[in-house]
Protein backbone atom coordinates (compact mmCIF):
# COMPACT_ATOMS: atom_id res chain seq x y z
CA UNK A 1 0.00 0.00 0.00
CA UNK A 2 1.26 3.48 -0.73
CA UNK A 3 0.92 6.68 1.26
CA UNK A 4 -1.13 8.17 -1.59
CA UNK A 5 -3.77 5.53 -1.08
CA UNK A 6 -4.22 6.35 2.58
CA UNK A 7 -7.83 7.43 2.09
CA UNK A 8 -8.50 8.48 5.68
CA UNK A 9 -8.75 12.15 4.61
CA UNK A 10 -11.02 13.65 1.92
CA UNK A 11 -11.07 11.92 -1.47
CA UNK A 12 -13.21 11.58 -4.58
CA UNK A 13 -13.29 8.68 -7.04
CA UNK A 14 -15.10 9.03 -10.36
CA UNK A 15 -15.42 7.23 -13.65
CA UNK A 16 -17.69 5.64 -16.22
CA UNK A 17 -18.92 2.12 -15.41
CA UNK A 18 -20.67 -0.49 -17.59
CA UNK A 19 -21.73 -4.04 -16.64
CA UNK A 20 -22.41 -6.68 -19.26
CA UNK A 21 -24.91 -8.25 -16.88
CA UNK A 22 -26.13 -7.95 -13.31
CA UNK A 23 -26.27 -11.65 -12.50
CA UNK A 24 -24.32 -10.95 -9.29
CA UNK A 25 -22.97 -8.01 -7.29
CA UNK A 26 -20.62 -6.01 -9.50
CA UNK A 27 -17.54 -4.20 -8.19
CA UNK A 28 -16.60 -0.66 -9.19
CA UNK A 29 -13.59 -0.10 -6.91
CA UNK A 30 -12.21 -1.55 -3.70
CA UNK A 31 -9.51 -1.41 -1.12
CA UNK A 32 -10.41 -4.70 0.51
CA UNK A 33 -8.80 -8.14 0.53
CA UNK A 34 -12.10 -10.02 0.34
CA UNK A 35 -11.86 -11.36 3.89
CA UNK A 36 -11.21 -8.83 6.65
CA UNK A 37 -13.00 -5.56 7.29
CA UNK A 38 -13.71 -3.51 4.20
CA UNK A 39 -11.51 -0.48 3.90
CA UNK A 40 -13.53 0.63 0.86
CA UNK A 41 -15.91 -1.30 -1.39
CA UNK A 42 -17.86 0.56 -4.07
CA UNK A 43 -20.26 -1.70 -5.95
CA UNK A 44 -23.66 -2.38 -7.42
CA UNK A 45 -25.61 -4.65 -5.10
CA UNK A 46 -27.89 -6.87 -7.14
CA UNK A 47 -30.40 -7.93 -4.49
CA UNK A 48 -31.49 -4.39 -3.68
CA UNK A 49 -30.66 -2.85 -7.07
CA UNK A 50 -28.61 -0.12 -5.48
CA UNK A 51 -25.26 1.62 -5.73
CA UNK A 52 -23.31 1.03 -2.53
CA UNK A 53 -20.21 2.57 -0.91
CA UNK A 54 -19.19 0.55 2.13
CA UNK A 55 -16.25 1.62 4.30
CA UNK A 56 -14.85 0.53 7.61
CA UNK A 57 -14.61 3.24 10.23
CA UNK A 58 -14.07 3.54 13.96
CA UNK A 59 -17.52 2.11 14.69
CA UNK A 60 -17.47 -0.70 12.11
CA UNK A 61 -18.89 -0.80 8.59
CA UNK A 62 -20.82 2.22 7.34
CA UNK A 63 -22.84 2.19 4.11
CA UNK A 64 -23.93 5.00 1.78
CA UNK A 65 -26.49 3.79 -0.79
CA UNK A 66 -28.23 5.22 -3.83
CA UNK A 67 -31.20 3.60 -5.59
CA UNK A 68 -31.83 6.21 -8.31
CA UNK A 69 -30.99 5.76 -11.08
CA UNK A 70 -31.56 2.03 -10.87
CA UNK A 71 -28.46 0.07 -11.98
CA UNK A 72 -28.92 -1.61 -15.35
CA UNK A 73 -26.85 -3.90 -17.53
CA UNK A 74 -25.49 -2.75 -20.88
CA UNK A 75 -25.71 0.93 -19.85
CA UNK A 76 -22.94 3.42 -19.10
CA UNK A 77 -23.16 5.22 -15.73
CA UNK A 78 -21.08 8.10 -14.40
CA UNK A 79 -20.18 7.20 -10.82
CA UNK A 80 -18.83 9.65 -8.22
CA UNK A 81 -18.11 8.52 -4.65
CA UNK A 82 -15.90 9.55 -1.79
CA UNK A 83 -15.32 10.82 1.69
CA UNK A 84 -15.60 14.41 2.92
CA UNK A 85 -13.32 14.52 5.96
CA UNK A 86 -14.42 18.04 6.99
CA UNK A 87 -18.07 16.96 7.20
CA UNK A 88 -17.29 13.34 8.24
CA UNK A 89 -19.56 12.08 5.44
CA UNK A 90 -19.47 9.48 2.70
CA UNK A 91 -21.11 10.46 -0.60
CA UNK A 92 -22.34 8.79 -3.78
CA UNK A 93 -23.67 10.45 -6.93
CA UNK A 94 -24.73 8.66 -10.13
CA UNK A 95 -25.15 10.34 -13.54
CA UNK A 96 -24.85 13.76 -11.89
CA UNK A 97 -28.19 13.37 -10.08
CA UNK A 98 -28.66 14.40 -6.44
CA UNK A 99 -25.82 13.42 -4.17
CA UNK A 100 -26.55 11.06 -1.25
CA UNK A 101 -24.53 11.54 1.95
CA UNK A 102 -24.14 9.40 5.09
CA UNK A 103 -22.31 10.33 8.29
CA UNK A 104 -19.30 8.12 8.96
CA UNK A 105 -18.93 8.78 12.69
CA UNK A 106 -15.16 8.47 13.05
CA UNK A 107 -12.00 7.91 11.05
CA UNK A 108 -11.76 5.52 8.12
CA UNK A 109 -9.71 2.36 8.53
CA UNK A 110 -6.36 2.42 6.75
CA UNK A 111 -4.70 -0.92 6.16
CA UNK A 112 -2.43 -2.65 3.69
CA UNK A 113 -5.11 -3.77 1.21
CA UNK A 114 -4.38 -2.90 -2.40
CA UNK A 115 -6.61 -0.51 -4.33
CA UNK A 116 -8.32 -2.00 -7.38
CA UNK A 117 -10.67 -0.65 -10.02
CA UNK A 118 -13.42 -2.91 -11.38
CA UNK A 119 -12.75 -5.70 -8.89
CA UNK A 120 -12.33 -6.73 -5.28
CA UNK A 121 -8.66 -6.47 -4.34
CA UNK A 122 -7.39 -9.86 -3.27
CA UNK A 123 -10.75 -11.56 -3.72
CA UNK A 124 -10.16 -12.73 -7.30
CA UNK A 125 -13.43 -11.26 -8.57
CA UNK A 126 -13.68 -8.69 -11.31
CA UNK A 127 -16.32 -6.88 -13.28
CA UNK A 128 -17.89 -8.49 -16.34
CA UNK A 129 -18.01 -5.24 -18.25
CA UNK A 130 -15.80 -2.18 -18.57
CA UNK A 131 -14.83 1.15 -17.14
CA UNK A 132 -13.44 4.37 -18.58
CA UNK A 133 -11.87 7.66 -17.52
CA UNK A 134 -11.53 6.84 -13.81
CA UNK A 135 -9.84 9.31 -11.53
CA UNK A 136 -8.99 9.64 -7.84
CA UNK A 137 -8.06 12.85 -6.05
CA UNK A 138 -7.44 13.46 -2.36
CA UNK A 139 -10.11 16.13 -2.01
CA UNK A 140 -13.85 16.51 -2.64
CA UNK A 141 -14.64 17.52 -6.21
CA UNK A 142 -16.91 20.54 -6.46
CA UNK A 143 -20.28 20.19 -8.16
CA UNK A 144 -19.05 22.37 -11.03
CA UNK A 145 -16.10 19.96 -11.56
CA UNK A 146 -18.53 17.03 -11.55
CA UNK A 147 -20.78 18.85 -14.04
CA UNK A 148 -17.77 19.43 -16.30
CA UNK A 149 -16.70 15.76 -16.10
CA UNK A 150 -20.24 14.47 -16.73
CA UNK A 151 -20.67 16.87 -19.68
CA UNK A 152 -24.38 16.09 -20.12
CA UNK A 153 -23.60 12.37 -20.37
CA UNK A 154 -20.82 12.77 -22.94
CA UNK A 155 -17.94 12.64 -20.44
CA UNK A 156 -14.66 14.45 -20.08
CA UNK A 157 -11.39 13.60 -18.38
CA UNK A 158 -9.42 15.74 -15.90
CA UNK A 159 -5.77 16.35 -16.56
CA UNK A 160 -3.01 16.13 -13.94
CA UNK A 161 -2.60 18.84 -11.34
CA UNK A 162 -6.24 19.05 -10.31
Amino acid sequence: DSTYLDLTRSWTLWGWWYADDLAANRPIASKWDGAGPNEIALSVELAATRWRLLVNGAGGNVVCEVTDPVPAAATWFFVVAGYDHNRDELFVQINNTSETRTTLGGPLTHGADQFQLLGWSGAGESLLGRGAAFGLVKRVLTQSERDWLYNNGQGRDLKRGV
